[in-house]
């Protein structure tokens, strides 16, 4: 369906990218994040807002690719560094708004195939974004909250990467509800894959377990009571 892609390329974006060449990073995240929201876009229409939000990141991020190459080969004008200023508020806000979109068309998906847990946990990472993003602005002014925001933000982020996972756990196109998941070619993601379908299935047999010694402990009740009217009768 295309959550599992876009858990990959949502930590490639807000995890991975935090090192030094966390531009290239990025750049590679927003192509992926937009492949997997076009395909999700099939049966959740909302997920084009996150769509377009993405286009731009896309351009802000080839923008911010050749700036930072122009340095590396050793041209860098004066004006460099206030576009790099600009882009930099321009990426902050366009990623702030990727965020609403997305979990906006998340609490949507998930109200749609009846799933008021995640709903709620979109809700709340809203929430969590919205205070991350006040704390980034707040650092602006208070360089020695810089760590806090930092810390503040990756919270943020891994409560939205754990949210997109579960997305991709439970919800699935009509159909394929007892389908396996398929892989995604991702070494420690299928690992984790793999255990929790395997959990599930244990969880599946013992449920069916339980059921079937139930129908057998209420059908001898009922046999004993038949029998019991039977010599009542007699």
């Amino acid at each position: 369906m295309g959550f599992g892609i876009l858990v990959v390329g949502y930590f490639i974006t807000f995890i991975m990218s935090m090192t030094l060449y966390g531009w290239a990073i990025r750049l590679v995240g927003y192509i992926i994040m937009a492949s997997a929201c076009m395909k999700i876009k099939e049966y959740f229409p909302h997920f084009k807002y996150s769509i377009l939000v993405l286009a731009l990141l896309t351009i802000s991020g080839g923008a911010d690719a050749v700036l930072e190459i122009s340095r590396l080969v050793g041209y860098a004008p004066a004006w460099f560094e206030q576009a790099t200023v600009i882009n930099g508020y321009a990426r902050f806000a366009l990623q702030l708004a990727f965020h609403f979109a997305l979990l906006i068309s998340v609490s949507f998906a998930a109200g749609s195939v009846d799933l008021p847990d995640k709903r709620i946990s979109a809700v709340m990472d809203i929430v969590a974004v919205s205070f991350s993003s006040f704390m980034y602005i707040l650092a602006m002014t208070h360089p020695r909250l810089n760590g806090v925001a930092v810390l503040v933000g990756l919270a943020a982020n891994i409560m939205v990467l754990v949210l997109l996972f579960g997305c991709y756990m439970r919800i699935c196109p009509e159909g394929d509800e007892d389908m396996p998941r398929g892989k995604t070619k991702i070494p420690f993601v299928d690992k984790i894959n793999d255990s929790l379908e395997k959990r599930n299935l244990e969880e599946v047999e013992k449920s069916k377990a339980e059921i079937a010694a139930r129908r057998r402990s209420l059908q001898e009740r009922n046999e004993r009571n038949a029998q019991k009217d039977k010599k009542k009768k007699k």
